[in-house]
């Protein structure tokens, strides 16, 4: 289902959307993460990103920012290739918005920003993913699901505990262990079968 969405996302999803979604899918980020991000926080370079602030919206204020949710929380981290392409045709396409606006852009730094170079809101990054959910026939689920799907798959793919809590940015792996257990129990197993089909199957045991 994941590589499906992924598939769609890149044919039909606007450019804008399509790395706000995407991140999500192989950052784990949390959506006032994603709209938290100035360009300057994108190592194009070396391919990794870092979270230095969080958006959030308050009712009747504009977006603003603010630290992290927790020391941890801050932290660099190494992305998928795919995102890079993405970005860059997103700043691209931001770069020709801001050229054509002149003086009325509004001058924010952020990746993901309103048509006007404000900061955007991170309630539109997934209600935009809800519409398209529908619209192409997923069945619903959270944006917030997202970063449980990428954290899940790490773990079936026996990635250390430690590695999947920094990524995520856990305040301690206690925090991955909490709300990953059921992943965690399911990969052990799954690492014991491994090791007996390895070096148990076909020794006859008398």
């Amino acid at each position: 289902t994941s590589k499906r969405l992924i598939n769609v996302l890149l044919k039909k999803a606007p450019i804008k959307y399509k790395c706000f979604v995407i991140l999500a899918i192989l950052t784990g980020f949390r959506r006032g993460e994603l709209v938290g991000l100035h360009w300057d926080d994108i190592d194009f370079k070396n391919h990794k990103i870092s979270i230095k602030r969080s958006a959030y919206y308050l009712s009747g204020q504009p977006t603003s920012e603010k630290s992290p949710k927790t020391d941890l929380s801050t932290r660099t981290i190494a992305v998928p290739s795919i995102c890079f392409d993405l970005l860059k045709q997103w700043r691209c396409e931001q770069g020709k918005m801001r050229l054509a606006l002149g003086k009325s852009w509004k001058g924010a730094e952020n990746v993901f920003t309103t048509a006007d170079g404000r900061i955007m809101n991170p309630a539109t990054g997934p209600k935009w993913f809800s519409s398209f959910l529908t619209r192409n026939g997923f069945p619903h689920i959270r944006f917030h699901d997202l970063r449980h799907t990428f954290a899940t798959l790490l773990i079936s793919g026996n990635v250390d505990v430690k590695t999947v809590s920094h990524k995520l940015g856990h305040a301690s792996t206690d925090t991955t262990l909490k709300f990953y257990v059921h992943d965690l129990e399911s990969t052990d197993r799954a690492s014991a079968e491994l090791l007996e089909n390895m070096l148990i199957k076909d020794v006859t045991i008398i």
